[in-house]
């Protein structure tokens, strides 16, 4: 969106230009700048006064500045606060989100969240050492692999119940509730087993590390993103009032 801003207005990129070389300057005055930030701050403000207009006569613009400036941050930011435990950005996170709840009608989320957060701004207090297990990044589990925390929930999905949904799992004696219950009864010394012979080989398992922070499927992923940008690019791009039908039917 920058770029074509820039485009539609290029004395608006001479002047950029201009204060790249002023700020890499060390010798700047005081005058000179707080002349720079006045320049800085009037291209921002065109910048926002484009964006306001092209919403206005394009939905397909309006509907990506809508999503780049106020949904994907609140998914970036709530992803990256469970992988780097980050609880102060999770919560912020977290209230940013309450009211999108409202606005699409989650009756559920509108009812609890906002207690929920009322907790968690309350753990300092009320439990200070959770308060401070969580502030050092407690409230998610993390594998050997930095970056790579989860919530408790996926947690266990991913580590415990897991097993159960693979080979040599449950899969195939669901019909049998006496087998059922038998599963669940030895499944957690089935386990550590299966540990015990990891130490004793030193080799991993498959629960080691999810299958999502292997490098092919990091690969793949960024792959697949890529494959969506360009297809957005070239189907209805948020620069276009217009969207390509035909391929978009193709």
């Amino acid at each position: 969106m920058f770029e074509a801003f820039l485009s539609k207005f290029p004395e608006r990129l001479t002047e950029l230009d201009a204060l790249q070389v002023n700020c890499q300057s060390k010798e700047l005055t005081s005058e000179e700048w707080n002349t720079t930030k006045e320049r800085a701050d009037s291209i921002q403000a065109a910048f926002q006064d484009y964006l306001k207009e092209r919403a206005s006569l394009s939905q397909s613009f309006d509907y990506w500045k809508t999503y780049v400036s106020d949904l994907f941050p609140i998914i970036r930011d709530l992803t990256n606060s469970l992988r780097s435990g980050d609880w102060i950005l999770y919560l912020s996170a977290i209230e940013r989100a309450t009211s999108l709840f409202f606005f699409f009608g989650r009756t559920n989320y509108c009812r609890w969240t906002p207690l929920f957060l009322q907790d968690c701004y309350q753990l300092k207090d009320k439990f200070p050492l959770l308060y401070d297990s969580y502030m050092n990044g407690g409230f998610v589990v993390n594998t050997t692999k930095k970056g790579s925390g989860v919530p408790f929930d996926q947690a266990l999905e991913q580590c415990y119940n897991r097993p159960a949904k693979v080979s040599g799992g449950i899969i195939g004696v669901t019909r049998k509730k006496e087998a059922v219950a038998l599963w669940g009864i030895i499944k957690h010394k089935k386990d550590q087993y299966v540990e015990l012979l990891e130490m004793k080989g030193d080799v991993g398992g498959e629960l080691s590390l999810h299958h999502a922070f292997n490098p092919s499927t990091a690969t793949k992923i960024v792959m697949m993103v890529q494959d969506i940008e360009e297809y957005l690019q070239k189907v209805c791009s948020p620069l276009q009032d217009q969207v390509n039908i035909d391929t978009l039917n193709y």
